[in-house]
């Protein structure tokens, strides 16, 4: 199987297909075998899966792997295990938003396809260690993945934060290759449920290693009690590598959590919880559980009448790495009022600093938090007033009260273009101990809702699968203009008036834009222009511009084509570019059948000169291919692919001739046979593969093949056809609405 097939945006992919065709990937693997056999809620399966081990917090366990899945559920009895051999590791990365679009860079390259998790985590802005937020995207809906160089481009802008101000993270956890030696990693879960209200669950991982092996193990206990009432206890044991300045050293660490929550009466809301990490404690699935560090947490909301609202909070975190604490309270109340909301609060925040944050990814989230205050007392006030029915305005305030002279100012306005979305702009200003900043943000909020999603469901009329095309010129549009427009707008800009940048946020403008237009159904185009000028160390401004389009120019004739560039512009005269440009062109006869075309030309270049060595790549690839059903029993394929490199100052050119016939006997047994021919013509070499297949139909609408690959050509070439080396098997069903008596 290849593996660059997980991506639908590849370069080896024909960027369409306009005969209504869908590509769905439920059967994904790696290596040539995928097998899954299911019943009930039971499976056990060969091939690529998730271990999905997220019933807890500390034991949480999510990675990607090749190998056997078992799944068992039972009545009250749960158990998920797994095992896999494998080099690879897994990489946790958290990323600020920067109110573009990306490109966003990974900590490391040859990601492994079909690995990432990708979510967007929303964090308070006194505390980052409190998640607000956090959706989970998915690929090619949400995001475009580059697994080689391990880039992400998300379809719309991620904000560096969100309207109330509150910072906007990219936490991207993914497995890459490594160059070692293949070892064994295995675990699971199991969960029994002997009364309703009791659950009582373990978990447990090996990860071996060259060095010494890695363990994982842990046990909780959920109380679902009356009055509404969740009790949930956690205990976990790791025994981690620890990469220090002598090499790798071995340590074991614990970690223990309980949480409450209760609604003792309906109008009365509880909260609480306590966690303790030890600083020997590691797991890097576990996001939320920073090693050596001690969190308490608590938290009441009254409301006695309709109008009325009590609250108060407290949370206590101790830093035993770094050695600083965080203490802060809250208490304050909300009063509701036909257009008007009132609310004030009264805060005491206590902050001792320590040493300074280590260089995991994770723990540089707290440079992001509001400047600490060091035993200040602090009233705050606020109002939300409805101007008319769909103009809102907001406005707040903080001021220090015990002789500090911190302040916080920010006032916006909110318009609502329907039930689901709505357009704001805020602009703060802060007055901190050494610091004055002035911040704008502004953009476009809406639920993804069906008529909100630039046309996700779209059609190019007769033919021309709406979902395909929408995952290569698509964006993720937030609002409509009228019927036929949908698009997306942010802007933000953080201006530093005195004192220092805040460390790792520097003063930066972000604007970004999109739009999509159907004006019918035959026809479709996409424009995004985004730019953010960022004042850091190295000061650059980074521009991305894209242009797609869908024409379905007659029924036998669909055209897809869209150019893309992305512009990372140093100061010191250094440069990354990256450019593709694509045309694509399918040929269908509708009433023939018989028959068809697919031809793509695309040209991409990268460059980059701010990174040791510098590099210079250009490629132009254009392909054809078309086939033909001889007689009903017998189809051929025929293609040619052409690859033309300037890398560097070498050129490069090969070209691929294949060919391919399948032959059914009696819709039973079918035979498949292709031969290729590969010419590197600057080395003046030439090779010669192709496979050989064997199919089945085992039943009805499914086959079974065995096949066996005798090359491993550029994928750039070969495109969809299988790419690997060595014997495989294929399973194929097809799914339509017969299958279910429809």
């Amino acid at each position: 199987f290849d593996e660059d097939r997980t991506n639908l945006d590849e370069e080896n992919k024909y960027p369409i297909y306009g005969d209504e065709s869908r590509v769905d990937y439920q059967a994904l693997s790696r290596e040539e075998l995928y097998l899954k056999v299911e019943k009930d809620k039971n499976s056990l399966l060969y091939g690529d899966f998730n271990t999905d081990l997220n019933k807890t917090r500390l034991t949480s366990y999510n990675r990607a792997f090749t190998g056997f899945a078992a799944e068992a559920d039972e009545g009250p009895f749960m158990l998920r295990s797994f095992a896999a051999h494998t080099q690879q590791t897994q990489v946790v990365d958290v990323l600020p938003g920067r109110g573009i679009s990306g490109y966003y860079f990974l900590s490391r390259n040859l990601v492994i396809p079909g690995s990432e998790r990708v979510i967007i985590e929303t964090r308070d802005r006194h505390a980052n260690q409190v998640v607000l937020d956090r959706k989970t995207l998915t690929r090619g809906v949400d995001y475009e993945m580059e697994y080689a160089p391990g880039l992400i481009l998300f379809k719309e802008p991620v904000p560096s934060r969100d309207e109330r101000f509150n910072p906007v993270f990219i936490v991207a956890t993914y497995e890459a290759e490594t160059h070692g030696d293949d070892n064994s990693v295995y675990g699971g879960r199991a969960a029994v449920q002997p009364l309703s209200w009791l659950t009582i669950g373990g978990t447990w991982v090996t990860e071996e290693t060259d060095f010494k092996d890695k363990y994982l193990a842990g046990s909780d206990l959920t109380l679902n009690l009356p009055s509404e009432t969740r009790i949930k206890a956690e205990a976990a044991w790791a025994n981690s590598l620890f990469d220090t300045a002598g090499g790798l050293t071995e340590d074991a660490g614990n970690a223990w959590r309980v949480e409450l929550q209760s609604r003792p009466v309906p109008d009365l809301a509880l909260e609480a919880h306590y966690q303790d990490v030890g600083t020997d404690f590691s797991n890097p699935s576990a996001v939320d559980a920073l090693r050596g560090t001690l969190s308490i947490g608590a938290s009441a909301s009254w409301r006695p009448l309709t109008s009325w609202e009590f609250h108060v909070s407290h949370f206590h975190e101790e830093d035993n790495l770094t050695d600083s604490q965080d203490r802060r309270s809250m208490a304050g109340v909300t009063k509701t009022l036909p257009k008007l909301t009132l609310y004030g609060d009264v805060l005491m925040e206590n902050y001792t600093q320590g040493s300074p944050p280590l260089a995991d990814d994770d723990r540089l989230l707290l440079a992001y938090a509001d400047e600490e205050l060091d035993d200040a007392t602090s009233v705050r006030g606020g109002l939300e007033y409805e101007i008319t029915p769909r103009l809102k305005a907001v406005a707040s305030h903080k001021q220090g009260v015990d002789g500090s002279d911190h302040i916080l100012t920010n006032a916006g306005l909110d318009y609502a273009f329907s039930d689901v979305a709505r357009a704001y702009v805020r602009e703060e200003y802060g007055k901190y101990e050494e610091r004055e900043e002035l911040r704008t943000v502004g953009g476009v909020e809406a639920q993804l809702m069906k008529n909100t999603v630039a046309f996700s469901e779209y059609r190019l009329d007769n033919g021309a699968s709406g979902d395909r095309n929408q995952q290569v010129i698509g964006l993720r549009n937030k609002f409509m203009l009228g019927r036929s427009v949908t698009g997306n707008f942010s802007v933000e800009h953080l201006s530093t008036l005195s004192g220092d940048d805040r460390p790792f946020e520097p003063d930066a403008l972000a604007v970004a834009g999109a739009l999509e237009y159907l004006p019918r159904e035959d026809f479709l185009w996409t424009l995004r222009l985004e730019y953010r000028d960022e004042d850091s160390a190295v000061p650059h401004a980074v521009h991305l511009g894209e242009l797609g389009l869908a024409y379905k120019a007659h029924p036998d004739h669909t055209l897809l084509a869209r150019t893309r560039n992305w512009w990372d512009d140093f100061d010191n005269g250094t440069e990354r570019l990256t450019s593709r440009t694509f045309v694509g062109w399918a040929w269908r006869p509708v009433e023939i059948n018989r028959y068809n075309l697919l031809a793509k030309l695309e040209y991409k270049t990268e460059r980059d000169t701010a990174s040791a060595p510098s590099f210079t790549s250009d490629a132009f690839i254009p392909s054809i291919q078309g086939v033909l059903r001889i007689v009903p029993d017998l189809v051929a394929k025929a293609k040619y692919a052409a690859k033309f490199t300037d890398s560097d100052g070498f050129d490069n050119y090969t070209d691929l001739v294949s060919g391919r016939l399948t032959y059914t006997v009696k819709n039973r047994v079918d035979f498949t046979g292709c031969a290729r021919v590969l010419t590197a013509h600057e080395a003046g070499a030439v090779f010669f593969g192709g496979y050989g297949e064997v199919g089945l139909r085992v039943a009805k609408d499914l086959w079974f093949a065995l096949g066996y690959s005798m090359d491993e050509f550029d994928a750039d070439l070969v495109g969809g056809d299988y790419t690997g080396k060595g014997g495989y098997l294929r399973l194929r069903f097809k799914f339509d609405e017969g299958l279910l008596g429809m």
